[in-house]
């Protein structure tokens, strides 16, 4: 672990990927070989030497697999309209969904070894035994390892965002947030037995008097260390919002769990502006034991400014990673280099990558990853995988024929977008700390 924060991202490999129309991706995962699985809408993306792959009635949605060093495309398989979410587990298992439902795919991502069809899937995941699980609005669907449905429920609350898989315990985690009243957003956390019962409950208040921040949670996983890992979103400060209390009990404030070790951590001077937090759980009972709150800093006047976390990983030392999009400005970030090169100008939404060491008392690494002579603009990183060191990153740039966008290219096997408009999908393999 580095002693300072580390202003070089070690990138192996930066490239667009996608073709003259509008892209996106939406998954990354490392399988155990070290191939590279991206997935997303990559409508008539079909590289040279890459085996292409249709399922029935498939369109726009892909799943496509790279060399371990992201060099080239190895297949494309095709599968529905988009590709929202996948997931491996140690195992190798690869689960991926979308508008064509749940399916487990071969090592190799060229067969079906199962799927299923509980409608629009918005996330799905894998637990260690090959368990999975898929999020249908806010119907949760458990799956065997064979892909036979365990059990199906519908969960309380006006959104579920994300869910896990405890497969140690047999539980399912699903996260998301009630509309409590006409100006107040509440999260819940809640874990349930493969059969829909409940086990345990966080966040899940039916009123919080004295903290009015909208809060939500947004994206959760199971860490490599077998910790519980929460990204959630707060409209304001961390005391204005429930996630400056003991998750189960409103009366005890955090004290040393929450740690703020910068002004960039810390949301004093903050205004009504959309930040992110984050935090390290029990998954046996749903406990707290560190959380962390994340924004930028306005060069005008210091003022925190917004962070969107959209994903969440840990290793297996607890090191926290964390991708999405923020506004003016990241700490240092001119300072920041990816693989030597400079950072481009600012614009915002830029997507960014960070790394929190294991006990959250240090940001080991924070970038964008715009540039290099032109801004980075509307450029989320939408997931993250970890494995073995390696970090796999993929973002959707949103292209702007009247204002030139562009992201920071390594040994690209595509060095420029596919297409002068629309939206372009672009991955990033670097290096943990």
């Amino acid at each position: 672990m580095p002693t300072t924060p580390l202003t070089n991202l070690p990138a192996i490999t930066a490239t667009y990927i996608g073709g003259a129309d509008a892209d996106e991706l939406n998954g990354a995962g490392i399988a155990p070989d070290g191939t590279l699985i991206v997935a997303g809408v990559l409508p008539g993306y079909s590289p040279p030497g890459a085996d292409l792959i249709t399922l029935p009635g498939a369109t726009s949605g892909a799943v496509v697999r790279l060399s371990a060093a992201g060099s080239g495309v190895l297949s494309v398989l095709r599968f529905g309209s988009i590709v929202r979410d996948l997931e491996i587990n140690t195992a190798g298992h690869l689960i991926v969904c979308g508008d064509g439902g749940i399916a487990r795919l071969s090592a190799d991502a060229a067969t079906v070894v199962w799927s299923a069809s509980p409608g629009n899937v918005a996330r799905c995941a894998v637990g260690a035994d090959g368990t999975a699980a898929a999020l249908t609005d806010k119907t949760v669907s458990v799956y065997d390892v064979y892909g036979a449905l365990i059990f199906s429920w519908t969960v309380d609350g006006t959104a579920a965002n994300d869910l896990a898989i405890d497969s140690a315990r047999e539980q399912v985690i699903v996260g998301g947030y009630t509309q409590i009243s006409s100006n107040l957003q509440l999260p819940w956390m809640r874990a349930y037995a493969y059969n829909g019962a409940l086990r345990w409950r966080s966040y899940d208040f039916a009123a919080a008097p004295g903290f009015g921040a909208d809060s939500r949670i947004e994206r959760l996983t199971l860490g490599m260390d077998d910790n519980l890992y929460v990204a959630g979103s707060i409209n304001g400060g961390v005391g204005a919002s429930v996630f400056s209390r003991d998750p189960q009990d409103l009366s005890i404030p955090l004290g040393a769990r929450l740690v703020r070790h910068d002004p960039y951590s810390d949301s004093t001077n903050t205004g009504s502006v959309k930040i992110g937090w984050f935090g390290r759980f029990n998954p046996a009972d749903g406990s707290l034991t560190l959380a962390q709150a994340l924004l930028t800093r306005r060069v005008s006047d210091n003022r925190g400014n917004s962070v969107t976390i959209r994903a969440i990983a840990a290793d297996a030392r607890g090191q926290v990673f964390l991708a999405g999009d923020a506004a003016c400005c990241i700490k240092n970030r001119d300072q920041q280099r990816v693989a030597g090169i400079e950072v481009g100008p600012y614009e915002i939404g830029e997507g960014y990558v960070a790394v929190i060491s294991a006990d959250f008392q240090q940001r080991l690494l924070w970038t964008t990853y715009a540039g290099p002579d032109r801004p980075g603009g509307s450029s989320a990183a939408r997931a993250l995988a970890v494995r073995d060191r390696q970090v796999l990153t993929v973002a959707k740039l949103n292209l702007n024929q009247t204002k030139p966008r562009s992201l920071i290219t390594i040994n690209a096997m595509q060095p420029v977008p596919g297409g002068p408009a629309g939206a372009e999908g672009y991955l990033i393999l670097w290096r943990a700390p």
